[in-house]
């Protein structure tokens, strides 16, 4: 039996009875390709990622796995390698051979932030109407 001793100040935070969750980890490795680990499909007691190339076609590519840590995966493979493009989350419609459309993370969340900020600007020209609206009832009260 492994005991482990986990020092009360770096708990400060929490409180009675609350749960927590603690990863133990028992081993590190560096230097390896590791992606989400729902990148990666098992089928047929086979491991694969879809890969992209520059012409936006998927190619499923069979994949060795490794260590995981419940959120990433260790993969290796012939002509797996750094740099290379695969979908993070594949669904029932992708395949070999399937053309996709690239998605530019960056401009998207600029998108989002716009729409957000957009949104925030019209919010407080409606609290601003309600204000408004507010006192205008409250003078025609008092008269």
């Amino acid at each position: 039996m492994n005991v482990f001793e986990f020092l009360p100040t770096l708990f400060k935070d929490l409180f009675l009875n609350e749960q927590v969750d603690i990863r133990v980890i028992y081993k590190k490795k560096e230097n390896i390709l590791a992606v989400s680990k729902k990148a990666v499909i098992f089928k047929n007691q086979k491991s694969y990622i879809y890969l992209i190339d520059k012409n936006n076609l998927v190619k499923e590519k069979e994949v060795f796995i490794g260590m995981d840590n419940g959120e990433k995966i260790e993969i290796f493979g012939m002509d797996i390698g750094e740099g290379m493009e695969i979908i993070g989350n594949p669904d029932d419609k992708i395949g070999n051979n399937v053309i996709v459309e690239r998605r530019n993370i960056k401009d998207e969340e600029i998108e989002k932030r716009k729409k957000l900020e957009r949104l925030e600007r019209e919010n407080e020209k409606l609290g601003n109407r309600m204000d408004e609206n507010e006192r205008e009832i409250i003078r025609l009260k008092r008269k």
